[in-house]
């Protein structure tokens, strides 16, 4: 990955939108830490205050998954507040689990899976 100012801009954007997004969800640090992937503390740490160093692939794969479940949120739901705790209630797609609990496995094909089904809700 290049580190071109143009890219390293990118990166500082998407870990931003990626934190507002932790925010809305009311995520602890460990939830979303974990949503990225558990990055090292002091990476972690240095992300949030935006001290974006080159950031990996998967990374921003995983905060691509994060963006367009919380965009699927605003779509299905006209309330916000529903919209950011849908993540925290369970749900028997997932096992009966909180789809955060399963985005929290930290493997990007639990992200997918989310993704996924709220794909699927969102279709015609």
């Amino acid at each position: 990955m290049s580190d071109s100012p143009a890219n390293v801009l990118s990166q500082g954007r998407a870990l931003r939108s990626f934190f507002r997004i932790a925010q809305a969800w009311h995520l602890s640090h460990d939830e979303a830490r974990a949503l990225l992937g558990s990055p090292p503390e002091p990476t972690y740490w240095a992300w949030q205050r935006g001290k974006a160093e080159r950031i990996s692939g998967d990374i921003l794969r995983r905060i691509s998954y994060i963006a367009e479940i919380y965009q699927a949120l605003q779509i299905l739901y006209a309330d916000q507040r529903n919209a950011d705790t849908w993540v925290r209630h369970p749900n028997s797609a997932f096992g009966g689990q909180t789809p955060l609990k399963r985005m929290c496995t930290g493997g990007v094909p639990d992200l997918a899976a989310v993704r996924a089904y709220l794909e699927a809700a969102l279709a015609p």
